[in-house]
């Protein structure tokens, strides 16, 4: 097992792992985003489920990353899973840390990791 925090590397990451010859068998992405739940509520999403409006922003989280992640499972065949945490709002400037919401978020959040059988 290996954890990374890929920050803003993510894509370097992933690009790389899709053209190795070794690949992981599973890869777990914990995240927050906006899906309009609950806040603080963690929840497993599906590639196929990332929201329109997630796969068509060029941010850092997201294309290629969604692209990657998608040809990581279908054409390379790792376990790819997404477990989130829903965002309170998005700020306007990005800030360092974790709101309240998200710091308390996490023990769920790892709970679900470890009962992937990670």
């Amino acid at each position: 097992m290996c954890v990374i925090n890929a920050g803003l590397s993510v894509r370097e990451i992933l690009f790389t792992l899709a053209l190795s010859s070794q690949r992981p068998e599973q890869i777990i992405v914990v995240d927050a985003m906006d899906v309009g739940r609950t806040p603080g509520e963690v929840f497993e999403l599906d590639l196929a489920d990332i929201p329109a409006k997630k796969i068509d922003d060029f941010s850092m989280h997201q294309l290629p990353t969604s692209n990657l992640l998608r040809e990581l499972k279908e054409l390379c065949g790792v376990d790819v899973t997404i477990i989130s945490a829903q965002v309170e709002a998005i700020p306007e400037s990005v800030c360092p840390g974790l709101s309240q919401t998200l710091v308390e978020a996490l023990p769920t959040a790892c709970k679900m990791i470890l009962e992937r059988g990670v």
